[in-house]
């Protein structure tokens, strides 16, 4: 992404109608970048303009009211955004950087997500001609799939197929929110792991592995494994489509295979949103003026689909896809994920998830320890509510 980003920066440079010259410095990654930041804010000193960081990220930086409230900017009648443009945002996307009082901290800038993947090619052989639409329906496919391949005729008998287990945060929040779980409200900054939902979800998970239906891999992006047929299912990201694609290749396996949201007991099924968004610090009213105007530039469609295209990841509005036909086209399992959009949930938008994400991941680790069983759940659910009460009370 770092060309990416420079030639954009160059571009504007060079097409901006206000005289604007706008300098990127590259910091490394995202908790690079928090780090740059946080140090600024300390130091009073040494801040840049705008600064590109996670949902958490944008929280603990305003710990003090120190971002600029975009809204501002938004809302200006000569420098802001209609209300049919903001309305062009998915709301996922659009509404997740605002705060409960009203003050916008961030506009988003890129977005990918987890899901899970999916052989059809497999799943027909068995006799399923259709995605699984509940839990239910996961299961009966994971287990004929581990089934066909702890038969006597497999080479690969070893316990593998049906699904392949990530414990991965994102995807144990895809989990949760399939079974109805919402783990976190902005109105009163807390997290709810303990709760009915959660139970059922980790419930789930534990009695698939319980019933030789799933299997842990050694690799948390086992994307060879999924080419082998090891696994029916597998939870992936948007942006790691190219890569299992390449697996699919190296492997020779011209199977068919697609995206799916995580399926639940509910209704709507869920995958897990996730990204990058654009802060403005404070400076002299000319230079947010003028960070906004870039951070608008970087918004119109054709710049917007350009990072996209280059990414993998999401378009954030419809307006970025209809100028993206030729690459949809060519990337059409990227097309079939943008269209489980309707389906998408964030991650908690607090300052405490830099550690609590972590914390998800050990419990969903432990969740498959030998040692574990499905009855301790709801010990395990209480203990990470409790973690995650602490860990958040540190940001306050």
């Amino acid at each position: 992404m770092g060309q990416q980003v420079q030639q954009l920066v160059e571009d504007f440079n060079a097409q901006n109608e206000w005289g604007i010259q706008v300098q990127s410095i590259p910091q490394g990654n995202l908790d690079q970048i928090s780090a740059q930041v946080n140090a600024a804010l300390d130091e009073g000193e040494g801040l840049p303009d705008i600064a590109v960081g996670a949902a958490y990220q944008a929280q603990a930086w305003d710990s003090e009211n120190s971002l600029v409230d975009l809204n501002l900017y938004v809302q200006d009648p000569i420098w802001g955004l209609t209300e049919q443009a903001q309305r062009a945002f998915r709301p996922v996307f659009w509404q997740h950087e605002v705060l409960e009082d009203g003050r916008r901290l961030a506009i988003p800038a890129q977005r990918s997500g987890q899901m899970l993947y999916y052989n059809k090619s497999w799943a027909r052989e068995l006799g399923f001609r259709e995605p699984p639409q509940t839990a239910a329906e996961f299961e009966r496919q994971a287990c004929a799939a581990a089934r066909a391949n702890d038969s006597d005729s497999n080479p690969d008998n070893d316990g593998t197929g049906g699904w392949i287990i990530s414990t991965d945060y994102s995807a144990t929040l895809g989990w949760i929110y399939a079974f109805g779980g919402e783990i976190s409200r902005e109105s009163n900054a807390a997290y709810h792991f303990d709760t009915l939902a959660v139970e059922q979800a980790f419930t789930f998970l534990r009695e698939l592995y319980d019933r030789d239906c799933a299997w842990m891999p050694e690799e948390q992006a086992p994307q060879a494994e999924f080419a082998r047929r090891l696994g029916l299912f597998a939870a992936g990201s948007l942006t790691g489509i190219p890569f299992q694609q390449e697996a699919f290749d190296l492997a020779e396996n011209d199977d068919e295979w697609t995206v799916i949201p995580f399926p639940g007991d509910t209704d709507a099924p869920a995958i897990t949103v996730y990204g990058t968004s654009y802060v403005v610090l404070p400076s002299t009213p000319p230079q947010q003026l003028a960070a906004w105007l870039f951070i608008r530039w970087l918004l119109e469609p054709e710049n917007q689909a350009q990072m996209v295209q280059t990414a993998g990841t999401f378009p954030l509005r419809n307006s970025e896809r209809e100028i993206m036909l030729n690459y949809e086209q060519a990337h059409p399992i990227w097309s079939q994920a943008v269209e489980s959009l309707e389906f998408a949930r964030p991650e908690p938008a607090l300052a405490s998830w830099e550690l609590v994400r972590w914390s998800v991941f050990d419990a969903s680790t432990q969740l498959f320890r030998s040692y574990f069983s499905a009855d301790q759940v709801p010990q395990l659910t209480q203990l990470l509510d409790e973690t995650a009460a602490e860990l958040n009370g540190r940001y306050r």
